[in-house]
């Protein structure tokens, strides 16, 4: 970098220390990264644990630990020990991240104060998944019989009424048979055994808790590491590429899931270990910091817990809080609900289970919201305008999920694969300003790690809530009358709701256009 971009940027960040603008926040004079605007170079390099990240998660949340989990336990205890083990990490995400902000905010170290932290959390996330593939190695379930008897008897249709009203049979008083408008429902052989398990679900539930904290502890300083590089002329482009990064990463899991019966659970985790590794070494390795010196008085205990919410008190921290919680409330439960929701309500062709057509109606998805998210950062920085893209993508997916909602027919899942554009573009819109949101509206500049961690939490709490909501709302309105799938109605409505709200309450940030 030249000498004179060097001294634009110090006047910059001059002025910023003199109250006359918010351009950029230099914190080493050594440090090129620091100075004016980040090369295109840089902010890939900053970003690009995000792919590998997001990549390891998606492939982990939606193929890999249900299918381990119905390995170790069975189908008929499958869901109360996913919800539970899920619901276990999410509260400890909840008490690690502010903890780890704190800490790393008050690291004293040559090496900066947030990529030790960053090193540390990938060694400890390694660990986790390693134990995570030993303690559940074999896969086995019902739902690989169920694959199996498709694939040989070449016999894919199902009446889906009967499918789903089944587990309801000795309540509501249906017979089976009777329900025949679409085809003939289908039917296990006579010699069918649940399969065995594999496995040892309590070590697996460790392993998994250390995996879960782990990333969080990876995130939390590499957020506040982002924010400490970002020029506030350009977050929105940074969050743009961020957007786009985790969209590329989604999409790339999603691939890798539809091979886990194909290449077995040691080599999924060696390849999703391999890439997160990888990314995380070229942010960490590529990226440097000025040696840490102590800013901040040692944590007092005792404020602790006073500490997670003292950013909450702040007006516009608040707002985009509870925006950013609605928003990942809708998107949770919509990709959450999505694979019983094909399974029970539309016939899938070409003889799909429900894992594969979920993961294609995904790739579209995510293709779309890459793009979205790096037109839509560009724009933002361009009119310097977060709300209309935020309001803009909370109405794309408020359309979208409620037209989900009474989807029904032999078309359904081509209807489907429409919306996943439609809600991808609202999904990259929103992943494109979420970070320079949080970013124009930050408390306190030398909290930065604690604050953001705060902020994470509207990412975390929504995946301890959104499953135990919108179970409980499925089971309830299924059971009143699942005939018209009365159930996934509600369940759709209401996440159509969620996206709705996150867009009117933005509209209370004042310190934001």
């Amino acid at each position: 970098m030249s000498d004179s971009e060097d001294t634009k940027g110090l006047a910059k960040c001059e002025m910023k220390q003199a109250g006359e603008g918010d351009d950029c926040i230099v914190d080493d004079q050594d440090d090129p990264l620091s100075f004016g605007q980040l090369s295109k170079k840089q902010i890939f390099v900053l970003t690009i644990s995000f792919f590998g990240i997001n990549a390891m998660l998606l492939v982990l949340t939606v193929v890999v630990v249900p299918a381990q989990i119905e390995s170790m336990v069975g189908s008929a205890y499958k869901g109360r020990w996913f919800g539970g083990i899920v619901a276990g990490g999410a509260v400890l995400q909840l008490l690690v991240g502010p903890l780890v902000g704190m800490y790393s905010d008050r690291m004293v170290c040559n090496y900066g104060r947030r990529r030790p932290v960053m090193l540390g959390a990938v060694i400890a996330a390694c660990a986790g998944l390693l134990g995570m593939a030993a303690s559940a190695s074999t896969l086995t379930g019902a739902h690989l019989e169920i694959v199996q008897n498709m694939s040989a008897t070449g016999n894919c249709t199902i009446d889906l009424e009967a499918h789903r009203c089944m587990p309801y049979e000795n309540h509501t008083g249906i017979v089976l048979g009777q329900h025949t408008k679409h085809s003939a429902p289908i039917k296990r052989s006579s010699n069918y055994l649940e399969p065995e398990t594999a496995g040892h679900v309590g070590a697996y539930a460790v392993f998994y808790l250390l995996m879960v904290s782990s990333v969080t502890a990876f995130l939390t300083p590499y957020s506040a590491l982002l924010a400490d590089k970002a020029c506030a002329d350009h977050r929105g482009r940074i969050s743009g590429v961020m957007g786009c990064m985790t969209l590329l990463g989604m999409i790339t899991g999603a691939v890798i899931g539809t091979f886990l019966a194909q290449m077995g659970v040691f080599a999924v985790f060696g390849l999703v270990i391999s890439v997160f590794v990888a990314t995380a070494s070229l942010t960490i390795g590529l990226t440097s910091e000025r040696p840490a010196k102590a800013t901040h008085p040692p944590i007092d205990w005792k404020d602790v817990f006073v500490g997670f919410w003292e950013p909450l008190k702040e007006h516009d921290f608040r707002w985009v809080f509870i925006t950013r919680f609605f928003m990942q409330q809708g998107i949770s439960t919509t990709i959450g609900f999505l694979e019983y929701w094909m399974s029970d309500m539309i016939p899938l062709p070409f003889c799909w289970t429900p894992m594969r057509a979920v993961a294609i109606t995904l790739v579209p998805m995510l293709i779309m919201a890459s793009i979205a998210s790096m037109v839509c950062g560009i724009v933002s920085d361009y009119y310097r305008r977060r709300k209309a893209l935020i309001i803009g993508a909370a109405l794309l997916m408020c359309i979208t999920t409620l037209c989900i909602a009474f989807i029904r027919g032999p078309d359904g899942y081509f209807l489907v694969l429409a919306l996943a554009f439609v809600f991808g573009a609202g999904l990259g819109s929103f992943q494109s300003v979420d970070f320079a949101l949080v970013m124009d509206v930050l408390p306190a500049e030398k909290d930065k790690a604690k604050d953001l961690a705060v902020w994470n939490q509207a990412l975390v709490l929504p995946q301890a809530l959104a499953t135990p909501i919108g179970g409980v709302l499925l089971d309830v309105f299924e059971s009143v009358n699942c005939h018209i799938g009365l159930g996934y109605i509600i369940l759709f409505i209401v996440t159509s709701a969620y996206f709705l709200l996150s867009g009117l309450f933005l509209l209370k940030i004042r310190g934001v256009r």
